[in-house]
C-alpha cells in the first residue's frame, strides 16, 4: 500500500470513529436522535407503578429534546397520579422548552391547589410578559398556598414589570400571613417603589413573623425620617426578634439607636435574637460594647459564634478607618 493511500485510509477511519462514538456510548437513538436511556425513561412514564413513573419524570428533566418534552406534556396532562403530573410539570419547567409552556399555563386552572402551585413555580424559567402577567394573576387565587407561591415566583421571575410590582404590593395586605411574609420579602428584594409605606403599617401586624420581616425589609428603602421613626418605635415591640430586626435596620442606616436593645438581646434565650444582636453591635456599637461580642464567641450556639466573629471583624474595620 502506498504511503498516500495509507494516510487517506487512516484519516477516514479516524473520522468514522469520531462520528460513531456517540452511537456506541449512548446506544442507537430514535428517529429524532434521543438516546436509548431517554427512550427507556419515556417508556417508564407508562409503567403501572407510580414510583417508576415519578422517577422517570424526574430523570427526564436532564433531556432537552422535543420527544422528551412531548412525553412530559402528556404525563403532566393525562397521568392519573397528581404527584406524577406535578413532577412532570417541574421537569418541563427545568427544561425550559416553550413546547411545554402551554400545559404549564393550562395547569394554572387545575382544580387541585398543589398542581396550580407547581405550575406557577414551573413557569418562572419562561421570561415573557405574558407568563409574568399570568403569575401575577395567581396572587388572587382562592387558595393561600397558591397565592404565596405566586408571590415567591414573581420574586424569582426573570421578567418583572409594573403588573408584577402591583401584584406584590397588593399581597402585602393579604389575609394569609404566609402570603404577607412572602410579599414583604419580594418587595424588599425588588425594592418596589412605595412598598415602604405599607411596610411601616406592617410593623403593627398581628403576626410576629410579619413584623419581623417588615422591620428587616425597611432597611432596603429610604432613610426618610418617617421610616426611621417607625423603626425606632419598633424597638419597643413585644417580640424580641422584631426589636432586634428593627435595631439591625437602623444600624444599616448608620443609626446607633438600637444598640442598647441589642446589648440586652445578646443574653436572651433565642439564638436568632442573640446572633442578630451581635450584628447590630458590630455595625453600630461603640468600642466599649466589644466585650459583649467577645463573650458571644463562647456562645453554645454556632450561629451566634459565627455572628460574633463577623461583628468583631466589622467593628475592627470601622474603628481602623
Amino acid at each position: 500500500m502506498s504511503k498516500k493511500k495509507y494516510i487517506v485510509r487512516t484519516l477516514t477511519l479516524t473520522a468514522f470513529c469520531i462520528l460513531a462514538a456517540p452511537f456506541f456510548i449512548y446506544g442507537q437513538g430514535s428517529a429524532e436522535g434521543i438516546s436509548r436511556a431517554a427512550e427507556t425513561l419515556i417508556g417508564n412514564l407508562g409503567d403501572s407503578q407510580e414510583r417508576v413513573r415519578i422517577s422517570a419524570a424526574i430523570r427526564l428533566s436532564n433531556y432537552d429534546d422535543a420527544v422528551v418534552v412531548r412525553a412530559l406534556v402528556k404525563a403532566a396532562s393525562e397521568d392519573a397520579s397528581e404527584t406524577v403530573r406535578r413532577v412532570a410539570l417541574r421537569s418541563l419547567g427545568e427544561i425550559g422548552s416553550y413546547g411545554g409552556l402551554d400545559v404549564i399555563l393550562d395547569s394554572f386552572k387545575s382544580g387541585l391547589p398543589a398542581l396550580r402551585s407547581e405550575a406557577v413555580l414551573s413557569s418562572v424559567n419562561f421570561s415573557t410578559p405574558v407568563v409574568t402577567g399570568k403569575v401575577a394573576g395567581m396572587t388572587e387565587d382562592p387558595h393561600p398556598m397558591v397565592r404565596q407561591t405566586a408571590v415567591e415566583a414573581l420574586g424569582r421571575a426573570y421578567y418583572f414589570d409594573d403588573t408584577a410590582a402591583e401584584a406584590v404590593l397588593g399581597s402585602l395586605t393579604d389575609m394569609s400571613e404566609g402570603v404577607r411574609v412572602a410579599a414583604v420579602r419580594v418587595s424588599a428584594s425588588r425594592k418596589i417603589p412605595g412598598a415602604e409605606i405599607i411596610l411601616k403599617g406592617l410593623l403593627k401586624d398581628p403576626a410576629p413573623i410579619v413584623r419581623e420581616n417588615a422591620a428587616l425589609a425597611l432597611a432596603e428603602f429610604s432613610t426618610a425620617e418617617n421610616v426611621m421613626a417607625a423603626l425606632r418605635n419598633a424597638l419597643e415591640d413585644r417580640s424580641p426578634m422584631v426589636r432586634m430586626n428593627a435595631a439591625l435596620s437602623l444600624a444599616k442606616t448608620g443609626s446607633s439607636a438600637g444598640v442598647s436593645i441589642a446589648i440586652e438581646g445578646i443574653s436572651l434565650p433565642d439564638a436568632r435574637v442573640r446572633a442578630t444582636a451581635c450584628l447590630v453591635i458590630g455595625r453600630a456599637g461603640s468600642e466599649r460594647s466589644r466585650v459583649f461580642l467577645e463573650r458571644a464567641l463562647d456562645d453554645v450556639d454556632s450561629r451566634v459564634r459565627r455572628a460574633a466573629v463577623t461583628a468583631l471583624e466589622e467593628m475592627d474595620m470601622r474603628f481602623s478607618q
